[in-house]
């Protein structure tokens, strides 16, 4: 008897009930050509409905990490990305450019990048071929050989998609690893995973606004441990001027390993700041180690007839502000390894970590305690006592101990007065080096606004039709910084206009100019101004009254905050304070009719007010206007106080003295 294939039975059976229900199938395929055959234009449907606001959307955005232990006993650990956007207008054209990035830590393979098209029933994939290697600095990274592989989106339209896959291989598990759940667009699905052995433990913290939606979970299977974080219907994160970085609000994770076994023995990564630090000693263990004879005799003549230690210190760390030129070109080990301090002297240049080299190096001549110190700008969020990695760090400077407080010396900061930290590291924790096992985190003070101030003091009197003034402007601390960086930093014409009409008040047709300067260049002391001006057309008369408008600079005025398009904290630079102070001379002839209302609103972190006083005796009207922004990082909570205090100015700001001419 013939054995019948039961496979060739099943098939025969099903081509039989097929030919029985063709009528019903045919309906079924016109149904299924309807509803699917349309389906690039169905996608683009639904998810413009979705977003109606958005550009376009992830619709996923995956990441997995398989960590092993190399034949070397150390951990190796691969990256695979894979990522689809789907784009929903004709902005699309604006996120055309794509890129990856790597660097000497991180190998880029198999990178594949594609474009999907509406095509009639389908999507038409286009694969891109053309890659470009571009290279970024950022002049705070002391790590900085970072590297793009750029490409571009060809033929990207509406309804369109693009995919990226690449892996990455880390050749230094010291650097993993941080993932995004959130992005400049809403993600739809985002699944992060992280393979490991059984005896390799990590730890991780998540960051930003929608942590809440990041879901955790862990499973084994036979001798690996699987980390699952997966979140879903991610909202776009705001780009704002002003705002604090990404890193801030971004729904992000850091994550690293805190310990592994290799041959038996259990090895430690990252359990704590000590752990960091001994990684980071041995990259300053063998540098400077023989002292330079001629690098002393450069300190020795730089602190002649100095008696006290801390003039000596500021004496070296102003001499190396002024003689070495920072310069960012590292790459590789040689971004953490800071040069020789001979070698720096003689090349004069050097990035930040050669200029602590050379700092620390002329203050230990001198038998001066000095460390080696690595701090985070501001725009990393992390402290070194909740995530212990190489993550919280972007820079290197010299620390010094009066006997009272560290001092910080950042010397790729010029024109910084000794004694104040960088702007950008204001406020950041600092580990300290004080010998090859011992270490300090000492947070950097937030300079106070009292220190950063600028006080415009003007001397206004009325002559028939005109108003004309003379003033004195004085900045300190940060704020004269801040100027003297920019006019270093301009041509000659373009200070010369500085000059002319950077002292305006009043209207368009003010005519001003600054008589003297003193301190421009001068370190330690304020930055002072003296300027005369004229202003016409600016009085306004009835009858016997004289009406004066004494806000000659309306300051804040137009800083109200739009609260739809803000959602973010906002950075400022630094703290500081200004104060202008009018003294008004009544025209002669004339008595004060009307004087405007006082104004104050004062809240933690920003305040506001305005005083008027007379002085019969002089004469004289006395005007003192008063901010204070004592904050550096501006909370989107109080956005709609700062717009009540502006509300309030602006108020303040249309009232006018009333002159009242005597009988």
């Amino acid at each position: 008897m013939k054995m019948v294939n039961p496979l060739r039975k099943q098939f025969i059976t099903m081509i039989a009930k097929l030919n029985s229900m063709k009528g019903t199938l045919l309906t079924f395929f016109s149904f299924f050509l309807f509803t699917f055959g349309n389906f690039a234009q169905t996608l683009l449907e639904e998810y413009t409905k979705a977003y109606p606001k958005e550009n376009g959307v992830f619709l996923r955005k995956n990441e997995t990490a398989t960590i092993s232990i190399s034949k070397q006993g150390e951990p190796k650990i691969k990256i695979l990305h894979d990522e689809e956007r789907l784009f929903l207008n004709d902005n699309c054209k604006y996120y055309a450019n794509g890129s990856v990035g790597f660097s000497s830590f991180t190998k880029l393979e198999d990178l594949e990048a594609n474009v999907y098209v509406p095509n009639g029933e389908k999507f038409k994939k286009t694969r891109i071929n053309q890659f470009d290697i571009e290279e970024e600095v950022d002049r705070n990274v002391f790590h900085d050989d970072f590297k793009q592989m750029s490409f571009i989106y060809v033929g990207l339209i509406p309804g369109g998609k693009t995919e990226l896959k690449y892996e990455k291989e880390l050749e230094d598990s010291h650097f993993f690893g941080s993932f995004y759940f959130s992005s400049y667009l809403p993600v739809k699905e985002c699944i992060y995973t992280i393979n490991t052995p059984l005896d390799l433990e990590i730890d991780y913290k998540l960051f930003g606004t929608n942590k809440d939606k990041v879901n955790y979970s862990t499973s084994v299977k036979g001798k690996v441990r699987t980390h699952t974080w997966t979140a879903k219907e991610m909202d776009a994160s705001p780009f704002e001027d002003n705002a604090v970085n990404f890193r801030y609000f971004g729904t992000h994770l850091q994550v690293w390993i805190k310990s592994y076994k290799s041959s038996g023995e259990t090895k430690y990564m990252y359990r704590n700041p000590a752990d960091l630090y001994s990684y980071y000693r041995g990259f300053v263990k063998d540098v400077n180690i023989e002292a330079k004879d001629d690098l002393k005799i450069i300190a020795d003549s730089i602190t002649q007839g100095i008696e006290s230690e801390e003039e000596k210190v500021k004496a070296i760390f102003y001499w190396v502000q002024d003689n070495i030129k920072y310069v960012a070109f590292e790459a590789g080990m040689g971004g953490f390894v800071p040069r020789e301090a001979k070698l720096v002297c003689d090349r004069k240049y050097g990035d930040c970590k050669d200029m602590t080299s050379i700092l620390y190096s002329m203050l230990t001549s001198q038998g001066i305690d000095a460390y080696y110190t690595w701090i985070g700008s501001r725009d990393i969020p992390y402290d070194y006592t909740e995530v212990p990695t190489v993550a919280v760090d972007n820079h290197m400077i010299c620390a010094y101990n009066n006997g009272e407080k560290y001092i910080f010396l950042d010397a790729t900061g010029k024109g910084i007065n000794f004694g104040l930290p960088t702007p950008f590291i204001q406020g950041k924790q600092a580990l300290i080096g004080k010998s090859t096992t011992e270490h300090e985190i000492v947070r950097v003070p937030i300079v106070a606004s009292n220190v950063n101030t600028t006080i415009d003091t003007v001397y206004v009197s009325i002559k028939e039709d005109l108003v004309v003034g003379r003033g004195k402007v004085t900045y300190s601390g940060y704020s004269k910084m801040q100027l003297a960086d920019y006019l270093s930093n301009i041509s000659e014409s373009e200070k010369e206009e500085f000059y002319v009409n950077g002292f305006k008040k009043g209207n368009n047709k003010c005519e001003s100019k600054v008589t003297k300067e003193r301190g421009l260049k001068k370190r330690d002391t304020p930055l002072e101004m003296e300027y005369v001006f004229e202003i016409s057309d600016y009085l306004k008369s009835y009858e016997d009254e004289l009406y004066y408008n004494p806000f000659l600079k309306k300051y804040f005025s137009s800083s109200n905050i739009n609260l739809e398009t803000n959602e973010v904290d906002h950075e400022n630079r630094f703290q500081e304070m200004n104060n202008l102070v009018s003294y008004i001379s009544i025209p002669k002839g004339y008595s004060v009719s009307y004087l405007p209302k006082n104004m104050e609103f004062s809240h933690s972190d920003f305040s506001a007010s305005i005083n008027f006083t007379t002085d019969e005796v002089t004469q004289t009207i006395l005007l003192n206007i008063n901010f204070d922004m004592s904050h550096i990082i501006f909370k989107a909570k109080d956005f709609s106080a700062w717009n009540e205090m502006i509300r309030q100015l602006n108020v303040a700001y249309s009232e006018v003295i009333v002159f009242k001419k005597n009988k």
